[in-house]
């Protein structure tokens, strides 16, 4: 059951990707590969110094010990690999909302907030009155275009939706797990820093920094999808604004700005969060609050 999310994630995303060039396709796909093999080596190179540290501080060295240490080590690779999954969905969600708004701008010939031209070309152009209903050869290019664009939010919202749905718990035991641990380090840090132990002092703050990470890599991704997905009604509003538009564009414009409102993309740990740069700062807010107050209750 909880697999089908994901091929339904995917089965849309070649729906989407389908109305997309092939060449502007090929970029995108180059894109995400690209973003992922560099966050896997990231990744694999501070995991593996944490595997070192972690067996180098274990002193017994008996076989319960070992597993242990063996089962944290999987726990923390487990770990990575959910938050890259999710990530990499979330970014990939990104790009086609980047598509998205730019077949907008593309369509209407809309460049920038200081630049606003005509759809179409003043020779091209037959004066007709909004109130009133007349079909030309543009405005039905117009709306079929519209219509497409207006399928294509249904889909992307649609996969935001189940990559909510498929990640939203174990982001959510992911995040106060992690929380947990950064104070721990944290603290555990400061209490080396007392003892001079710098093998112990570098292990904290490897796991520190993982942990950190971590947190950036969840609400940086989604904070700036939620951004780019939420970018559309302000496009729409001002490409309503333009002159010379038909009767059937407008009333296109008007269901796609409501279809917009309604369905604003944000991502969530399990509806408990909302995953953003507000969430970040609020969680190092928190890691830092409990610090202090455990150094005051030593």
């Amino acid at each position: 059951m909880r697999s089908g999310y994901l091929r339904n994630v995917f089965e849309k995303c070649l729906q989407i990707d389908a109305r997309i060039d092939i060449m502007q396709r090929n970029q995108m796909y180059i894109g995400t590969r690209s973003r992922l093999v560099r966050d896997m080596i990231t990744a694999s190179l501070i995991l593996l110094v944490v595997y070192v540290l972690n067996y180098h501080y274990d002193k017994d060295g008996n076989v319960a010990s070992l597993l242990t240490r063996t089962v944290d080590n999987l726990c923390m690779t487990f770990s990575c690999i959910l938050t890259l999954q999710f990530t990499t969905l979330v970014r990939a969600l990104h790009r086609r909302y980047q598509h998205f708004n730019e077949e907008i701008l593309r369509y209407f010939k809309l460049k920038s907030s200081d630049n606003l031209p005509r759809y179409l070309e003043i020779s091209e152009v037959t004066f007709i009155n909004r109130n009133k209903y007349l079909t030309t050869g543009a405005e039905i290019d117009e709306v079929h275009k519209l219509r497409s664009i207006r399928l294509m939010h249904f889909e992307l919202y649609d996969c935001v939706v189940l990559v909510n749905e498929y990640y939203g718990l174990p982001i959510l035991l992911f995040i106060l797990s992690s929380t947990i641990s950064c104070v721990n380090c944290l603290y555990y840090v400061l209490y080396f820093i007392r003892l001079n132990d710098i093998v112990l002092i570098f292990f904290g703050i490897i796991l520190c920094t993982l942990y950190v990470m971590v947190f950036v890599l969840i609400t940086t991704s989604c904070h700036q999808t939620a951004q780019e997905a939420n970018k559309t009604a302000m496009y729409v509003q001002r490409i309503k604004a333009l002159p010379g538009l038909q009767c059937r564009t407008v009333l296109e414009l008007q269901n796609l700005s409501e279809q917009l409102r309604e369905m604003r993309i944000e991502f969530s740990a399990w509806s408990f969060f909302r995953l953003d740069l507000s969430f970040l700062s609020t969680i190092i807010g928190g890691v830092i609050t409990y610090i202090l107050v455990m150094i005051q209750l030593n």
